[in-house]
């Protein structure tokens, strides 16, 4: 019954609102108020610290500081060569595969339109047609920073409207087509 309640809430909040007042709130130097909010987050979520560069929460000034942390160099070798992909995010890899007849996975039995995802551009989608694709989610106590994969020159990026679903992999599984649906930047590299 909760899990309902909780699909149901993604349709009735006022997402677009609530996700402005906390953009501006996660912005603001707050002080006193940040610290605490930051530690009920990294306790509720249970975030590691110790990875980040600035590990005391005392010394974020806002949240936002707090949720795009700097992780310690050393902590993440990148493999170098030619012929490697290097996983672009902290995350958990929740989805890939190959892209078949314009379709990609979103989760247990729901798919999606690669055309839809890129902003309903016909040309866009054709051109990735038979190509791969991975999904990663984030967490909310994961590093919150996405990394170039491989070499590569940025050539085009749509912005498309969209809704502010949450991506949890519970929601995936529940709400359909929810990765076209949201709100997102399309990058396009060479």
């Amino acid at each position: 019954m909760f899990y309902r309640l909780q699909v149901l809430a993604q349709y009735l909040l006022p997402k677009y609102f609530l996700s402005r007042v906390f953009g501006y709130l996660a912005n603001k130097k707050l002080s006193h108020m940040t610290s605490l909010f930051i530690r009920w987050f990294s306790k509720r979520y249970r975030v590691d610290l110790s990875a980040a560069v600035i590990s005391d929460i005392a010394d974020f000034k806002t949240f936002n500081d707090f949720f795009t942390r700097k992780l310690k160099p050393s902590l993440r070798p990148i493999a170098v060569g030619n012929d490697i992909i290097v996983h672009p995010a902290d995350g958990t890899l929740s989805c890939f595969g190959k892209i078949v007849d314009g379709t990609l996975f979103q989760a247990k039995g729901k798919t999606y339109s690669l055309k839809a995802l890129l902003g309903g551009n016909e040309l866009d989608s054709s051109a990735l047609e038979a190509g791969c694709y991975a999904t990663t989610y984030l967490a909310p106590r994961d590093y919150h920073r996405v990394h170039m994969p491989y070499d590569g020159k940025l050539e085009k990026m749509i912005f498309v409207p969209g809704q502010f679903f949450s991506v949890s992999p519970q929601m995936a599984q529940s709400i359909d087509n929810l990765f076209a649906k949201n709100e997102r930047a399309v990058c396009f590299f060479s």
